[in-house]
């Protein structure tokens, strides 16, 4: 059974590097990491941290990097997480003092600080490009890596009232791409991935856990969806796939919307609008959640697939990692929820 211990080293801004072992802050009695998606403007992560010093000697606040050392025969040090760290309370008892600190992710400055008026993204510029200097104007000293590039197909105002934060997740939602942190607090611009960054199968089965759970939500998908066009005629299009769990073959009845304001593309006609528009409300993501042991070196990060093969013990596809939690202790263990997408209408 390996031991693991902590420590947290804080990190000079100019190179992200830590500044090593004597310059450690004392020893580190919890460590919680939190890491979520969610919506909005997200930062991605934050963590709460307890350490023990001496009476008086609060910690400097600054940015620091958590890292575990595992010993199992052999030694191997790796990152958990980089973030900015400020001390928040003190406990004294026995002549030491405890102190808690908030950690804040390397994305915070971006929410801190407002867009420059009349800033915009030219139509068929490098919007991937634009994301790099924004957080690089909003003065977070992480280190950038954009990978790949996309364009915006219409000139974009960045909206002058928003945090940097803000404007970043915009651009990023209009071409589904992403951000993504590493353990050592690097800021990764990217497509979202579509490459499993673990995978999962009755061969090492052991990295999970006892226990799983999930969730179904697809009880309020329609199976029949009336378009009314700008001259008061309307078009139906029904779901009756064989296949699909919320058909009306599957179903036996009729679960209807309507949409009187259509927003056809290029070239679309009312019909095959009203066909695209059901099969982007067929789609439901099904939650999964359970614990894993933490993957050293290769830590699924927020937005990375997992492929499960597990069909027997209810876990099966390629599942989208939407949040974890991670409470440093004895054992390095991550609790972790992953999304399965379902599409329930092809037309």
């Amino acid at each position: 059974m390996p031991t693991i211990t902590y420590r947290l080293v804080p990190v000079t801004p100019k190179s992200w590097y830590d500044k090593g072992m004597a310059s450690a802050v004392p020893s580190v009695l919890s460590a919680s990491i939190s890491r979520s998606i969610g919506s909005g403007a997200t930062t991605l992560e934050s963590g709460t941290f307890s350490i023990l010093g001496g009476i008086g000697d609060i910690p400097s606040e600054g940015w620091y990097r958590l890292e575990a050392l595992m010993t199992d025969g052999a030694s191997q040090m790796f990152p958990i997480a980089t973030m900015r760290l400020t001390p928040t309370a003190f406990a004294i008892s026995g002549g030491k003092a405890t102190y808690t600190l908030q950690g804040r992710s390397v994305l915070q400055p971006l929410a801190e600080r407002k867009i420059r008026t009349g800033d915009y993204i030219s139509k068929g510029a490098n919007a991937a490009s634009k994301i790099g200097q924004l957080i690089r104007e909003a003065m977070s000293p992480a280190p950038v890596n954009i990978v790949g590039s996309f364009t915006l197909n219409e000139y974009y105002v960045l909206d002058p009232g928003a945090s940097y934060l803000e404007a970043v997740w915009g651009i990023l939602d209009k071409a589904g791409w992403c951000m993504q942190i590493s353990p050592d607090g690097v800021i990764t611009v990217c497509s979202k991935p579509t490459t499993p960054r673990l995978s999962i199968d009755r061969n090492n089965k052991s990295l999970l856990a006892a226990g799983l759970s999930g969730s179904y939500s697809w009880a309020d998908i329609p199976n029949r969806l009336t378009v009314l066009d700008w001259y008061g005629d309307t078009y139906t299009v029904v779901n009756n796939l064989a296949e699909s769990r919320v058909s009306t073959k599957t179903r036996g009845w009729y679960v209807d919307a309507y949409d009187s304001s259509p927003q056809l593309k290029d070239g679309e006609t009312i019909a095959s609008y009203a066909k695209r528009r059901l099969s982007e409300l067929s789609v439901w993501t099904e939650p999964y959640s359970y614990t894993r042991s933490w993957i050293v070196g290769n830590e699924p990060r927020l937005f990375d697939l997992v492929r499960a093969t597990l069909p027997t013990d209810g876990m099966d596809g390629d599942l989208r990692v939407t949040s974890q939690q991670i409470d440093c202790g004895t054992s390095l263990m991550v609790d972790e929820t992953a999304e399965l997408e379902h599409k329930e209408y092809t037309p």
